[in-house]
């Protein structure tokens, strides 16, 4: 889920898609989403005025950007639809 808003998927999107929409991109483990979507905030030093994103989003044009070592630093304040968290639990045994 990349490119949606412009690039070679471009569709003029203006949210992110459903997790789990491209199935064909997710981990053999799993997990969704890794590249593209939202960028997600990293940790960063308590008293730091920055945090670190990283990966790219649904906005990201160049697949180069998708990377998870993409990152850009921005103020720890900012909100954008763009960039999230990412939640992970333990599904027990199995």
């Amino acid at each position: 889920a990349w490119g949606l808003v412009q690039g070679p998927c471009g569709v003029g999107a203006d949210a992110p898609d459903v997790v789990g929409a491209r199935p064909a991109g997710d981990t053999p483990t799993g997990i969704h989403d890794l590249a593209g979507n939202v960028a997600e905030w990293v940790a960063a030093p308590a008293d730091a005025r920055v945090a670190a994103v990283r990966g790219g989003s649904f906005r990201t044009a160049l697949a180069a950007d998708l990377r998870t070592w993409a990152r850009r630093e921005l103020a720890k304040e900012t909100r954008a639809d763009d960039v999230g968290a990412r939640c992970a639990y333990d599904l027990g045994p199995r």
